[in-house]
Formats: structure tokens, C-alpha cells, sequence
């Protein structure tokens, strides 16, 4: 079962930047964390790294916090 993002309860996302290991091996790095913000719908993003763009664009995803996808797929 898929988990509400938008738990009013929840404190932070985790910020994970996928990183190539070979063509089918992706590891995921936590670079940072969001927070949702307090007055209005949305998070507020504070990275810790940057990730290198891939493919001229800057790619990486929010998670709660523990929860790793280290399975070589792509979202």
C-alpha cells in the first residue's frame, strides 16, 4: 500500500539524488530534506549537495524518511 505523503503528522521528506552504478544498477543518495510548509500546500527544500544534472536537468525525489529504493529502476 502506498503511503499519504500528506500526512499532517509528518515532520520531513528525505531529498534522494539517484545515482548510476552501471545500466542496471541505480543507487540512491540522500542529499537533503524537505519540510511542508506551514501556511500553504507545498515544501520547502534544503539540500546539503547538489546533485549532478543528468541530461541538463537536475533530478532527485522525496521519500520518507528510512525508505530506500536502491532497485536499479528509474521513477
Amino acid at each position: 500500500m502506498e503511503k499519504d505523503m500528506t500526512n499532517e503528522k509528518q515532520t520531513h521528506l528525505d531529498v534522494l539524488a539517484s545515482i548510476s552504478i552501471d545500466e542496471n544498477k541505480t543507487k540512491w543518495t540522500r542529499i537533503g530534506v524537505a519540510f511542508p510548509l506551514k501556511k500553504r500546500t507545498g515544501y520547502s527544500v534544503r539540500l546539503e549537495f547538489l546533485p549532478v544534472p543528468k541530461d541538463r536537468a537536475y533530478e532527485f525525489i522525496l521519500v520518507e524518511p528510512g525508505e530506500r529504493k536502491d532497485d536499479g529502476s528509474e521513477e
